[in-house]
């Protein structure tokens, strides 16, 4: 397991290396002002200002300063020394506050004192983690008793078609299993001609995966998949059902690969 992770830390090393000069995470835009959160993920979490909040797995650290300009006190955790030493380097260059803390995810309570109001995670995370019920302990040591965590992500189901040939063709596991998902990767999803190369190391999970109950969860966000954010290279966003009729299968690669959701739940007051 440790070979795993030591291989997706070294390809997060390079691609922050790319992200923080490419264009896709627009740092010169976000320096004059922008914002990198999306209407989903702010309407959901809502008002932070005064609040703490800590972002699991927050890269270079644009969404955690986010955060930070809407009033949060906001932490970000990462396991790349890249990534982590850019995010400090923008906020403290550009006095914005925030703190960011280098660490495994699994072994972020060693290397983190404190609860939080809020804790956060963003697109694309938990392929990355080979264990979600160490994942939600984490979380749960996290969390103030009355504490809200909040997930948005896309939807398991666009990660299992193979997209190195035209039409609807099943390349990977929905349900997670003991071997990951290992892959050669040129590049990275936001840079497509970035001189990286490297190896990815994946698990898959599916929606109904949680583990909240037993760690003093309660569910109290909508189960949200939207379609088409605009505000990531879509269209406007659309709300469908959580469980929507079975679309035709001309529109079922559009549904699967471009839906994104948000969970939240709130950690029980007597937990």
């Amino acid at each position: 397991m440790d070979a795993y992770i030591t291989s997706n830390r070294e390809l997060w090393d390079k691609w922050a290396e790319a992200h923080v000069t490419g264009s896709h995470y627009d740092v010169p835009g976000f320096i004059a002002g922008g914002n990198r959160l999306h209407s989903i993920e702010l309407e959901e979490v809502g008002d932070v200002s005064g609040k703490s909040l800590l972002h699991l797995q927050c890269h270079f650290g644009l969404d955690t300063l986010s955060w930070a300009r809407l009033g949060a006190v906001a932490t970000g955790a990462d396991f790349s020394p890249v990534a982590i030493e850019a995010a400090r380097d923008i906020a403290k260059e550009y006095c914005l506050p925030a703190t960011f803390v280098l660490s495994n995810l699994y072994n972020l309570p060693d290397n983190l004192c404190g609860a939080f109001d809020i804790v956060y995670t963003s697109y694309g995370t938990i392929y990355w983690l080979p264990d979600l019920p160490l994942w939600a302990e984490v979380i749960a040591h996290f969390l103030k008793p009355g504490g809200a965590f909040h997930i948005v992500d896309f939807h398991p189901m666009g990660m299992v078609f193979d997209g190195t040939e035209p039409g609807l063709r099943l390349g990977y596991p929905y349900f997670h299993g003991d071997e990951p998902i290992i892959e050669e990767v040129h590049g990275s999803y936001a840079e497509a001609d970035a001189d990286v190369h490297g190896r990815e190391v994946g698990w898959a999970h599916t929606v109904a995966a949680g583990h909240h109950v037993q760690y003093g969860f309660e569910t109290i966000g909508p189960d949200v998949w939207a379609t088409d954010a605009p505000q990531m290279g879509f269209a406007q966003i659309t709300a469908v059902s959580t469980t929507p009729a079975v679309p035709e299968p001309s529109s079922l690669a559009f549904l699967a690969t471009s839906a994104i959701g948000l969970l939240s739940f709130r950690r029980n007051k007597k937990s």
